[in-house]
């Protein structure tokens, strides 16, 4: 059955008032409903007239029936969901509404969906490394064995013994290098599959799922390849500036910022969201994208 149009209906909740419908889901919207038109003043009622017929025992009272409403008076009527429509969802605590009127995710859920998203890459990445190194013979000493068993034996004889400078680059094999610089390769690939093609496709990395959020447009439709593609681009070259002497500190500094931002923004947007011009929504209370 087709969902209502959005707009304000009923709130299903059982009190009188109104909750908006975004032709999806429910919000935290309310509003009371509008007050029913005054109505016209009556005449004073006459007295009944009592009647002289002496009472009689043994007939049963009758019922009273009630008087007709005044001309112009809207009996009450009882608050219902309209047919169709779901029960509203009501999230604890203060929410942050998008431009449609979802419930926007939380900083702390975020947080959640990016460690997961970071422990599933490097678990792959470190796995497909492995696999490598196995098929092509490894990538070399990444580790100097005779380097490190002599600053063990150092440390036993002298403890809080500082390796020197040269002692820690002979310490450094010759494979060590080129599997950073793989490890960084992959990690960069998987994250963009991740945070790029499944976001274009579905609105949700891998942790997205798992923490129930998801990315969208202002009309709630899941981002295109281009702002996919632009809000990962963003963390992803403030991560690789950090390597720069110079750029280090400040590119350290603005991927913080960066993430951080959404604490008290109105909309919930880190800087990249607000680039891409995208949005972070519960999915549980969103509801499905439009299409």
């Amino acid at each position: 059955m087709t969902n209502p149009p959005a707009g304000w209906y009923p709130d299903p909740g059982g009190v009188a008032r109104y909750r908006y419908w975004t032709g999806a889901a429910w919000t935290s919207q309310l509003s009371p409903p509008p007050a029913p038109e005054p109505a016209p003043e009556q005449p004073p009622a006459e007295p009944p007239v009592q009647s002289e017929v002496p009472a009689q025992t043994g007939i049963p009272a009758q019922p009273e029936v009630p008087a007709p409403l005044p001309s112009g008076t809207v009996p009450p009527v009882a608050f219902a969901p309209p047919v169709g429509l779901p029960a509203p969802a009501r999230p604890a605590g203060a929410v942050r509404l998008g431009p449609a009127g979802q419930v926007l995710s939380g900083w702390w859920r975020r947080l959640g969906g990016y460690v997961i998203d970071l422990v599933v890459i490097s678990i792959v990445a470190a796995v497909i490394l492995v696999v490598v190194a196995a098929v092509t013979g490894g990538f070399g000493t990444l580790i100097d064995t005779a380097t490190w068993n002599d600053l063990l034996a150092k440390a036993e004889a002298n403890p809080g013994y500082q390796p020197t400078e040269a002692e820690l680059q002979r310490l450094l094999g010759p494979g060590l290098l080129p599997f950073v610089t793989w490890l960084w390769v992959v990690s960069l690939v998987l994250s963009f599959g991740n945070g790029v093609l499944l976001v274009a496709a579905s609105g949700q990395t891998i942790g997205d799922r798992v923490m129930g959020i998801r990315k969208v447009t202002a009309a709630r439709t899941v981002p295109g390849f281009g702002a996919a593609t632009l809000r990962w681009l963003i963390p992803a070259v403030l991560v690789l500036l950090q390597a720069a002497p110079l750029l280090g500190v400040l590119a350290l500094a603005t991927w913080i910022l960066d993430y951080l931002w959404p604490l008290w923004d109105v909309r919930s947007q880190a800087l990249h969201d607000k680039a891409a011009r995208t949005y972070v929504e519960r999915t549980a209370l969103a509801g499905p994208v439009n299409r």
